[in-house]
């Protein structure tokens, strides 16, 4: 039986009980490099374009652009500087990383840390 669900407040008729998040976003004529989002009462969950869910009538959705981050593994050289920011970050509380992590700034040396503690293990 046909039920209607609702992607950022469009009524989006379906045939199926259960779609995969790349069927819903069709359905709706939604780009596939859009994420899609069901809203649930107490959150939101990210619906992957190959998972297939149970829908609702008037279940809610919406999309948004896919953040540039959302990375599903870091390639070994990302791996590293995040892991040595990490540690330059205790000793330096004002550390600047660069959002594409081409450069990152230590403060002046006044700011240091000077404990005895070592960094703590990763």
């Amino acid at each position: 039986m046909g039920k209607t669900i609702r992607i950022n407040g469009v009524d989006v008729p379906v045939i199926d009980d259960m779609l995969s998040g790349r069927d819903i976003k069709r359905a709706a004529g939604l780009p596939q490099e859009r994420v899609l989002v069901r809203q649930d009462d107490d959150r939101n969950v990210i619906v992957p374009d190959d998972q297939r869910i149970r829908v609702a009538d008037q279940q809610q959705f919406t999309h948004h652009a896919r953040h540039s981050k959302a990375m599903t593994t870091l390639d070994p050289r990302r791996l590293r500087i995040r892991h040595e920011a990490a540690q330059l970050a205790y000793a330096y509380p004002g550390l600047t990383v660069a959002d594409d992590e081409s450069w990152l700034h230590i403060p002046s040396s006044g700011s240091r840390h000077t404990g005895s503690r070592t960094a703590p293990p990763c």
